[in-house]
């Protein structure tokens, strides 16, 4: 059985089944953050429980079936079984090497790599609005947006933007979770520049093209050499083939020391070519690793 995991519910439930979705009364349990407020006027405990436990469904968590799954199967007997049969195709699905279509989750004992979600607003905002860290995000080729946001409702617009530019395969934005503090400290960005066709990118004039390119945003107390080494480590290796590139290049300002630390650390040589834009403008300031 195939499943849309864009609408599959914390519960186990199917949106696209529901005649309050379908009449378009309710986004969703997704896309409502779990908020039951038009239909039954609480908040759901299930999916409370799967933000905290970091998973999509309950059949993904590795302490299902609980006590709180119990509350589902009063209602839904077939619920344990279901969830396993989710969890598996879920699993099956993210075998695939189209980040696109399934994309995943990169993980150590101090951080997890996931794809944001509008839950992480709060956390998100308090490292577009740190001036300390603004300076050392990488707003190229950008349309003139410094990602300094200061309020919740642009921090909001920021998410829907890369959620459609995630559906529309522009580029992939993830959330960077510190696992200690339990709060997104960052954000990666990642996608191929170029077309798809790797030969097309060939004497274009562009060193960057057919390049996989890196974008690190991270609050202030976390732009240190270990952490951002940390995070390479996680994320470079498997974007290679994620991405359908040979080539990862980043940017860091001369200020940003401790990240030119990490990424020379990490194998990154300093590069002499400006990245063009599509306004014919030219940056500078990048760092390139080759796979192998």
């Amino acid at each position: 059985m195939e499943y849309n995991f864009d609408t599959i519910t914390p519960c186990g439930g199917d949106c696209s089944d529901c005649e309050h979705f379908l009449s378009k009364e309710c986004l969703g349990c997704l896309k409502n953050e779990g908020s039951r407020i038009k239909l039954w006027g609480s908040e759901c405990l299930i999916y409370a429980c799967c933000k905290k436990h970091k998973v999509r469904f309950c059949g993904l968590c590795g302490e299902f079936p609980c006590k709180e799954s119990d509350r589902i199967t009063e209602w839904d007997k077939d619920n344990v079984n279901r969830q396993r049969h989710m969890a598996e195709a879920y699993d099956k699905r993210c075998e695939t090497t189209n980040v696109y279509k399934c994309c995943p989750k990169f993980e150590n004992g101090d951080f997890l790599i996931r794809r944001t979600e509008m839950s992480d607003k709060e956390d998100l905002l308090r490292v577009y609005s740190d001036p300390k860290a603004v300076p050392f995000f990488n707003s190229d080729n950008c349309h003139g947006d410094d990602f300094h946001y200061t309020t919740l409702k642009r921090m909001e617009e920021a998410l829907l933007f890369w959620e459609e530019s995630y559906r529309g395969g522009w580029f992939v934005r993830f959330s960077v979770i510190e696992k200690k503090e339990g709060k997104a400290v960052g954000t990666v960005e990642l996608f191929r520049r170029g077309s798809d066709n790797a030969e097309d990118d060939v004497g274009n004039g562009d060193t960057y093209n057919g390049c996989g390119i890196l974008r690190l945003d991270l609050r202030s107390d976390y732009e240190k050499e270990e952490v951002v080494l940390n995070i390479l480590s996680l994320i470079i290796l498997p974007s290679y083939e994620l991405f359908g590139c040979k080539t990862i290049a980043t940017k860091a300002i001369k200020e940003a020391e401790q990240r030119i630390r990490a990424l020379k650390k990490y194998g990154f040589r300093e590069s002499s070519s400006k990245l063009k834009g599509e306004d014919g403008k030219e940056y500078s300031d990048y760092f390139s690793v080759t796979e192998g």
